[in-house]
This record gives structure tokens, sequence and C-alpha cells, in this order.
């Protein structure tokens, strides 16, 4: 019986074809031939998730770079949380450092960075970005010595400061340029957040009196050495304040407004919220966004 059906169909390709319609006849056997592979290349092409690539510096607690590969911080779980949350998109970590961060971008070396500051220099580059999902700032610290108070840093251009390279300060209203900062500012640059905090505790005046750090990073810091918190004075004031947001390039992959609305999912989930206590990130203002 099977034989005599394939049997029935061939004799039907072949009047087609002697009926002086050839080209029909092949358009009907190539579309029985390859019908059922196009509609499994489409199945899989709808089940690969759309690829994302998150730049990030080494900006703890947000990002802790080891090695310029290992990376851990509110960033990597972050992205973690986005994966978890839906299967459109497939989020990854693209390893840059501060100064470099631009030009990657440019590069289009990854599409989006997270945590990030409209006034951190990305006024020069073509950008989207999404709405404000969390704050923070930084502080000034110095040595905790008798007679000081927070007096101490009412005069911050007198004091000998220390930051980290590529890092855009309140007090220098945000240029980052290392020529800029040395020639109007007594500043030591430096890449390692912990050592510019060890550096104060050291009591070299002539090195680091103050030293210029994220809220979040120096709470991280103080959880594990607690015993440093009454060597420290504390500025109440802060250099600057986040508005953290993520900075998405033209021709991304994923929307900003995309990216912006599975953020918010995430924080009415309560994921955003772990990550900000698992990390001390200083404040989050997702109560604006609900």
């Amino acid at each position: 019986m099977r034989g005599n059906t394939t049997l029935a169909k061939n004799r039907v390709s072949l009047g087609i074809l002697r009926s002086g319609r050839p080209l029909l006849a092949c358009l009907i056997l190539l579309t029985a031939i390859s019908g059922p592979n196009l509609c499994a290349q489409e199945r899989e092409k709808q089940a690969t998730p759309i690829e994302v690539k998150i730049g990030g510096y080494d900006f703890p607690p947000y990002v802790w770079m080891y090695g310029g590969q290992t990376a851990k911080g509110a960033t990597l779980d972050l992205i973690v949380a986005l994966n978890q949350s839906q299967s459109e998109y497939r989020f990854s970590f693209f390893p840059t450092t501060a100064k470099r961060r631009y030009l990657d971008f440019k590069q289009q070396n990854y599409d989006v960075i997270l945590f990030e500051s409209v006034l951190w220099g990305w006024q020069k580059l073509q950008h989207d970005a999404t709405s404000v999902f969390m704050g923070g700032g930084e502080v000034y610290i110095a040595l905790n010595l008798p007679g000081r108070d927070q007096n101490f840093f009412t005069d911050i251009q007198s004091k000998q400061l220390v930051g980290i390279l590529g890092y855009h300060y309140g007090f220098a209203s945000f240029n980052a340029d290392e020529d800029f900062l040395r020639k109007n500012f007594a500043i030591l640059l430096s890449n390692n957040h912990e050592r510019n905090i060890q550096l104060v505790l050291l009591n070299r005046p002539d090195v680091a009196e103050v030293a210029v750090v994220t809220k979040s990073l120096l709470d991280n810091y103080l959880e594990k050495s607690p015993r440093v918190k009454n060597q420290l004075l504390i500025s109440q004031v802060y250099d600057q304040t986040y508005e953290h947001r993520a900075i998405v390039r033209p021709g991304s992959p994923i929307a900003a407004r995309q990216l912006e609305a599975l953020i918010n999912a995430l924080g009415r989930s309560g994921a955003v919220e772990r990550i900000r206590e698992r990390w001390h990130l200083s404040n989050s203002i997702f109560e604006s966004v609900h």
C-alpha cells in the first residue's frame, strides 16, 4: 500500500512535467522537501535569545574586578536576575576600564552599561538612557585625629586628595581629565579603592589627607573591618549623589525602554532590593517608578 502511494505521487509529478509546467513541479517538490526544515529553523530562531552585552569596570560594589576578567558585584547580580526573569534576551558581562569604557561603547564592544550617571562623560557620545533606577553617592574620609570635625572637609581644594583614575568627581565639576585634576588639585590617582582608604589610615598627609570613596563601598569595607570605623572621620556631606541609569548605545539589540521595563519588573518583584541589601547600596528609589 505504501509503495503504491509513492508510485501515485511520482505519476502526478511526471504528469505535471509532461503538461509543460516543469517550474511548478519543481516548486512543489522543493516545498515538500524543505518545508519541515524551514519550520524547524524558524522555531530554533524564535527559541534563541537575543544576546545583549553589558559593560562594566572596576567600580565596587557595583563591579569588583579581579585580574581584569573575573568580576562580582551588584552589576553581575543584576545580570543574573535579568536572565532568570525572562527568556527573550540573554545578558552577558563585558569587562572594560573606567577610561576605556567610552571607546568600547563607541566601537560597539558592548551594548549597555549599568549604574552610570549621564554626567560622567556620556554627553560626548550618542546614547539613550533609562530612567533613574537607583541612587547613592560619594563621601570624603580622613583620619579621625583629635580636634578634627566636619569643618575639616569645608575646603577640599586645600587638602591632599586621593581618588580613582578615570572617575568623575563633584569637587572637579565632573572633569575626569588627569592633567586637569593634577593641575588644579593636589591629588593622587590610583586604581585601587581599598588601597585609597588604607593610605588615609597610614597618617601620611603628604600623600593622602582625604580620600573620595563611594559610600556603599565604604560600608562594605567597614563591615569586613569594623575596627576601622572609629579611626575614620566620614563627611556628612556628599561629594556627589548618584542618579544611576542604564546607558544604552544606538543600535543596541535592546532599547532603553525595553530594558527599563525589565528592571522595573525586577524592582516590583523585590529582586533589586535584595541586590541593594547584599551590597549595601546607599538607597533605592524604586518608589518613584512603581
